[in-house]
């Protein structure tokens, strides 16, 4: 099995029939809507050319330009905290990567590269968003209704499949509260680059990775900048470097060693996994080891003891997202940034009443994260027998392999409930998904189906695995992370190491599903 990962981590094996045109035994092939330009739609529709020689196929963005995320979030600082060689597609590795973490212009200039190279543009419908879609047994399909957001032209059309790839970190999270203020505010997923910082008191909400990446930025240009932290987060140093021109030159002329140093770094982050468990043997030596690189980084940082303590976590690490930093910590000894952990209660003109003390603020920036469980199921999407997926997903999410829904038929769901991550690319997880859904689809090509639909009692049976399985992690140790639902419920996060997930999606079992053929 180990040879057999790499060659699929190195994008050697996830093209095995070629460019094998595959069809129904009379000659035509599925219609097929995607949702989003991003990473995930992006991987689909690569491969669904490539693998299957598929064309019949459409893209719906919300935006201007391929991308997703990383077209969206401009704010300063926004880089990947997964390494660039990890985090880009194994079928198309990138030599050229300037450091070990790219920001988010190199990130996005790729995605364009490859979006060009395969030809995806004509597939494309920009600035589109798919209304509903409405799944009609009488035809096998789905009625989609799309809208232009620009001059609000409503298309229908049907599609034999759908594959989700919008993402679940897509709506931001704006609390109520922060509406009242009366000054500029913007969620740093909506950034305003107008906006003008010189000589103003500047309040961010929100500690997570986005305000780390944020903070050191603004400090630099602010004249007073208060951060609110609601808890803090653990922070280990980032090992940022420029790859030197010979090491470039090499991974160009010689493909092989550059799939070895991304086999390595995939290799290297699986193990760090075991500090996410909380029953294996190496789970206490891993997650001593990261514990005490964090403290050290906080007391290397932060020489006064009263912002250490308040910026040191009080929950056990990787039950919330990790943060890879070398200047935020550090921005907390410039005079000019204030730390604030004292709950707001309101908002009011420019001023932010917390339970202790009223601030004026010039600039509000909100770093508060995402509404996950609307992301999931912001579209309407109608099923089997009428079921509502923003009804049935309400509260919790749940889908076999995070791909397949049982009242869903001919759906895929690209990074669905419980397939995120908090130690490896999640770019890997992506292809292991397509690779799934491009064997669902093959096979039903070949074996002239109409329509699949997951069999309810096996995803009931993977999701009481996953739940139990889950309950060896950190992510369910109780810190109220955006990775649980109301009730406490992982519903973001994948329960075992990427490996796990890709020997469980490396094939497609018809035996799982219900189908229907042709008529």
């Amino acid at each position: 099995m180990f040879t057999e990962i790499l060659s699929y981590l190195t994008g050697r094996s996830n093209n095995a029939n070629g460019n094998e045109k595959v069809t129904y035994s009379n000659g035509t092939t599925p219609s097929i809507v995607i949702v989003g330009s991003g990473i995930s739609g992006m991987c689909a529709a690569i491969q669904l050319k490539r693998q299957l020689g598929l064309t019949s196929f459409t893209l719906y963005s919300l935006e201007n330009e391929v991308g997703g995320t990383w077209m969206v979030n401009v704010y300063p600082g926004c880089a990947c905290d997964v390494p660039s060689h990890l985090y880009s597609f194994s079928f198309e590795p990138n030599p050229n990567w300037t450091e070990k973490y790219s920001g988010q212009r190199e990130i996005h200039k790729y995605l364009i590269d490859v979006a060009k190279k395969h030809d995806l543009y004509s597939h494309i419908k920009f600035r589109t968003a798919i209304t509903s879609a409405i799944w009609d047994s009488s035809k096998n399909k789905y009625h989609i209704s799309s809208k232009n957001l620009d001059t609000g032209l409503i298309e229908e059309s049907f599609a034999d499949i759908l594959i989700n790839g919008g993402g679940g970190l897509r709506i931001p999270n704006i609390p109520e509260k922060f509406k009242e203020f009366k000054g500029p505010l913007c969620h740093s997923a909506q950034w305003n680059p107008s906006l003008d910082f010189h000589d103003k008191t500047v309040a961010i909400i929100g500690s997570g990775a986005s305000a780390i990446q944020i903070i050191p930025q603004l400090a630099e240009s602010v004249k007073k900048l208060q951060v609110y932290q609601r808890t803090a987060t653990w922070v280990v140093p980032r090992d940022n470097y420029s790859y030197p021109r010979w090491l470039k030159s090499l991974f160009r002329v010689s493909p092989f060693c550059q799939r070895i140093y991304r086999s390595f770094i995939y290799l290297n982050n699986e193990i760090t996994f075991y500090a996410f468990r909380r029953d294996s043997y190496l789970s206490p030596v891993v997650s001593r080891v990261a514990s005490r690189l964090a403290a050290k980084n906080l007391k290397n940082s932060l020489p006064d003891e009263d912002i250490r303590n308040k910026l040191t976590p009080k929950y056990t690490m990787g039950c919330k997202r990790i943060s890879v930093s070398n200047d935020y910590l550090p921005s907390f000894t410039r005079e000019n940034v204030s730390l604030i952990t004292e709950p707001i209660e309101k908002v009011d003109g420019n001023t932010i009443k917390t339970t202790t003390q009223e601030r004026e603020a010039d600039v509000i920036i909100l770093a508060t994260g995402f509404d996950l469980l609307k992301s999931v199921a912001d579209t309407k999407i109608i099923g089997l027998d009428g079921a509502d997926l923003q009804e049935q997903w309400r509260d919790c999410p749940r889908a076999y392999l995070g791909i397949s829904y049982d009242k869903l038929p001919n759906a895929f769901f690209l990074v669905g409930p419980n397939t995120g991550l908090g130690h490896n690319s999640i770019i890997f997880m992506i292809e292991c998904q397509v690779n799934y859904i491009i064997e669902a689809i093959r096979t039903m090509m070949k074996q002239d189906k109409a329509s699949i639909v997951v069999k309810p009692e096996r995803q009931i049976s993977f999701c009481e695995e996953l739940d139990e399985k889950m309950q060896h992690t950190v992510f369910a140790s109780g810190c109220g992370s955006w990775y649980q639902n109301k009730l406490g419920k992982v519903i973001a996060m994948w329960y075992g190491n990427c490996t796990t997930y890709w020997n469980m999606t490396k094939t497609f079992n018809m035996n799982d599903y219900f189908s229907s053929s042709l008529v």
